[in-house]
């Protein structure tokens, strides 16, 4: 093979080499800029109430549930949601039908740390800050001070297409609080 055809074919292989890199750069930057939502945490508070509630108790919102509040955030794998509603008995029996029962212990591993220690509380802009705020919303610390309190858990779907839950129901008052995200 002669020299110059030798650079010519070197040159060629660079440039195709280039374009090609160019071309899956801008395909990577297009995929990434179509779904920047996943790189930013996932408001649940803005959504309907009773999307969020469909999502972890997979049935809509029985009759006699009111008062519900919804908050949490979601960064790629990271889903939390907290929820604190009040239900008349018929409608504690339905929402609870599917959950099995959980243990105080169980319950207060799931509530963000820096609800349960005296640790300075995370920067507001972190996924931690985020997490606070939505705990703080729904009043969650209210349920580690309930004297009697039932808790309950729901197990995350086989297929992991749903959410697994911690529950702490007020029985004196009929308030429920719920924990929940993917495990």
């Amino acid at each position: 093979m002669r020299p110059r055809h030798r650079l010519r074919t070197w040159l060629l292989w660079g440039l195709a080499t280039v374009a090609a890199t160019t071309v899956v750069l801008l395909l990577v930057a297009w995929w990434v800029l179509s779904h920047a939502e996943i790189f930013t945490p996932g408001d649940y508070g803005v959504r309907p109430p009773s999307e969020i509630f469909r999502l972890v108790f997979r049935k809509p919102i029985p009759d006699g549930v009111r008062d519900l509040v919804v908050a949490g955030h979601g960064l790629f794998q990271a889903q939390t949601i907290f929820i604190r509603f009040r239900a008349d008995d018929k409608a504690m029996r339905q929402v609870l039908q599917s959950a099995r029962p959980g243990s105080e212990e169980q319950f207060r591993e799931w509530v963000p740390s820096s609800l349960r220690s005296s640790d300075p509380p995370p920067e507001a802009s972190t996924f931690s800050g985020y997490i606070l705020r939505d705990a703080l919303k729904v009043r969650l610390g209210q349920a580690l001070l309930l004297r009697d309190p039932a808790y309950y858990q729901i197990d995350q779907p086989a297929d992991g297409e749903g959410f697994a839950a911690v529950i702490a129901v007020d029985r004196d008052d009929g308030v429920v609080y719920v924990v929940a995200g993917h495990i």
